[in-house]
């Protein structure tokens, strides 16, 4: 099967051109830049395995594979999705590797997710890694690897949420615990409590993002295409800056959270390792984001800024999590009740 770079009237990227002995197929190379265009068309190429050459359809091991690779090249994905496409192949392989789109059914669905309850996994577990693999399939869909979507649909499965956030008292006992820790985990702690921002946000976070002369961090990733959790541009206050600015002087890569010369892709073990020295149990980045917006609004902020700053899409997000923590919670309504009688 032969491979080549080819332009599309309208558009200014290039596109992989191939015919798979039943249609023409393209890809974007996503660049106008004819080099680096012919770089991804040897990835490809290469990714797009034996099988394939012999025009078969694409098996859906071989768009998992490709997924990935496109992700973490071209879209600057970090460790975190690696991994947790990774777990999830390793349970959806068994089922779905060597098979085509399609030859998918909407009930393999539920066949799946009883077999891994059968296993002892949780349903929302299961759900999950049909997301994963019904996001993989779209993305092969938009790129014209295969002809149809997914007919695979994850169920709303309900899911238990831990209202754990850190007291004042473990606030403080962190903060000063990470004073004496390695300074990347000292630098992400500041920045997980004084931004609200997500794990991924936070590692993808370059200097050029980092404004000194506005005085705001914009935690949106330009490489990160496609629907997906929001970021926020968040003003930096002046203890933040400090660390900012002191950080600066010993960055070595573009990357404000290093170690050794390097980006790092996840901080979750050592974020752990980190609480359970300081006596802080269940500490994780997630737990840093929630103390961050519970702390907000425990201290009067209006529930439109906290939503702006964890970039919900909707402020009935923020309402449904955090409402309850503020101190004039339903007062209103519970001062009249009480003058009954």
């Amino acid at each position: 099967m032969e491979f080549k770079l080819s332009k599309v009237a309208g558009r200014k990227t290039w596109h992989v051109v191939w015919y798979d002995g039943v249609a023409t197929r393209r890809v974007s190379a996503r660049t106008a830049d004819r080099r680096k265009a012919e770089i991804f068309l040897a990835d490809f190429s290469k990714g797009y395995g034996e099988s394939s050459s012999t025009g078969e359809e694409i098996s859906i091991r071989q768009i998992v594979s490709l997924y990935v690779e496109f992700k973490v090249k071209h879209e600057d994905a970090d460790e975190t999705f690696r991994k947790r496409v990774r777990t999830a192949w390793i349970a959806l392989e068994p089922m779905f590797g060597a098979l085509h789109p399609s030859e998918l059914r909407p009930r393999m669905t539920k066949d799946f997710i009883l077999s891994r309850k059968a296993l002892g996994y949780a349903e929302t577990t299961a759900a999950r890694d049909i997301q994963a693999l019904k996001a993989a399939l779209s993305w092969a869909h938009s790129q014209e690897l295969v002809l149809t979507g997914s007919v695979l649909n994850p169920p709303k499965v309900k899911r238990v949420t831990r209202d754990r956030f850190l007291d004042e008292a473990e606030i403080q006992r962190l903060l000063m615990g990470a004073e004496k820790a390695q300074p990347y985990l000292r630098l992400f702690v500041h920045l997980a409590l004084k931004t609200a921002a997500r794990h991924a946000a936070i590692l993808q976070l370059k200097w050029d993002r980092v404004d000194f002369a506005q005085g705001v961090v914009d935690l949106k990733n330009p490489l990160l295409k496609g629907r997906r959790k929001g970021r926020a541009t968040i003003p930096m206050g002046e203890s933040l800056r400090d660390l900012l600015l002191e950080a600066k002087k010993h960055a070595t890569t573009p990357y404000v959270i290093e170690v050794n010369g390097h980006p790092t892709p996840n901080v979750l073990k050592a974020v752990r390792k980190l609480g359970k020295k300081l006596g802080i149990p269940g500490l994780t980045p997630h737990v840093l984001r929630h103390t961050a917006a519970t702390h907000m609004m425990r201290h009067g902020a209006s529930i439109w800024d906290v939503a702006k700053f964890l970039a919900h899409s909707s402020v009935s997000t923020t309402e449904k999590v955090y409402a309850h923590h503020r101190p004039e919670y339903l007062k209103g309504a519970s001062d009249i009740l009480d003058k009954l009688g």
